[in-house]
């Protein structure tokens, strides 16, 4: 065996060591790595046929899996290959603004053809399984694991920034709905930002995730409004959805943007009107 081939086998065993170590020590990445399986198996699970149900949820969790490594892995061989390719200024990012900038180095590493596979053994099976019985699901299933190899990419940098130590400086202003200096990823696909905010009145925009590479990235708009009477608090919430969000994936986001807003302000559902709207498009009106 070649030096080469001994260093890539330790970068192999690094990644299987570090992401072990992550499944039986850190309950948050547990917590989260299960939402967001949860999350990428309902966008499948409704076209698939209940006889064939229990294959599929087998051969599905085992890809998401490998595709995960596959991201962590990825990014230890870039880094490997070249130990300042990310300055200092790249880990300083929060943990939000680093997942959508590990999705465009993922992009950009599998445009100029430095990733040799993208896509693992277990994904291609399960692809291979499917397309023999359902129609338009290759596509799906192809956006969908290279989303979980950029999830992958995100943890390996998060670790490598740990292992520097190079947090973040500061603690981040918490609006209405979280963090008002990072992006804030609702489910695996949207997250939103700030655009607006003041005493009692903030707007957030909520975007696609680069990994989807859509080429406009506007997903909704949420404004929340305080109003105080008599001492009592009441916040008007707007939120605004684009159709292009399947119906079962908009309910999840409101109520996981209600959620956040009774979290963060530390108030009950009583307080809060709720207005929802699904949107058609969205306009930037230009005065001339």
């Amino acid at each position: 065996m070649t030096e080469k081939n001994l260093e890539y086998k330790e970068l192999f065993k690094y990644t299987e060591q570090k992401l072990q170590s992550h499944f039986q020590n850190n309950d948050d990445f547990n917590k989260q790595f299960a939402i967001m399986e949860q999350y990428y198996y309902n966008k499948v699970e409704n076209i698939i046929n209940n006889d064939d149900k229990n294959k599929f949820q087998e051969l599905f969790f085992t890809s998401v899996k490998s595709q995960f490594f596959n991201g962590y892995y990825i990014v230890r061989e870039f880094l490997y290959l070249d130990p300042t390719a990310l300055k200092d200024e790249f880990y300083a990012q929060p943990k939000g603004y680093i997942t959508e900038d590990a999705a465009m180095l993922m992009n950009g590493l599998n445009q100029n053809g430095q990733i040799e596979a993208i896509y693992t053994e277990s994904l291609n099976d399960l692809v291979k399984w499917l397309i023999t019985r359902y129609e338009n699901v290759r596509e799906l299933l192809r956006q969908i694991s290279f989303e979980i190899v950029c999830l992958g990419a995100t943890q390996a940098i998060m670790d490598e920034k740990d292992s520097k130590e190079r947090m973040v400086s500061g603690i981040s202003e918490r609006g209405f709905l979280g963090p008002l200096t990072d992006i804030n990823f609702l489910n695996p696909q949207i997250y939103s930002t700030s655009v607006v905010y003041s005493q009692g009145i903030e707007t957030w925009t909520l975007h696609y995730w680069s990994a989807l590479n859509k080429e406009d990235d506007r997903a909704g708009d949420v404004s929340v409004y305080m109003v105080e009477v008599d001492g009592y608090k009441q916040y008007h919430l707007n939120i605004y959805l684009s159709k292009n969000i399947f119906s079962f994936e908009r309910e999840e986001l409101l109520r996981i943007i209600l959620a956040k807003l009774m979290t963060y302000r530390g108030i009950g559902r009583s307080q809060i009107m709720v207005n929802f709207a699904v949107v058609e498009d969205f306009y930037i009106l230009v005065q001339e």
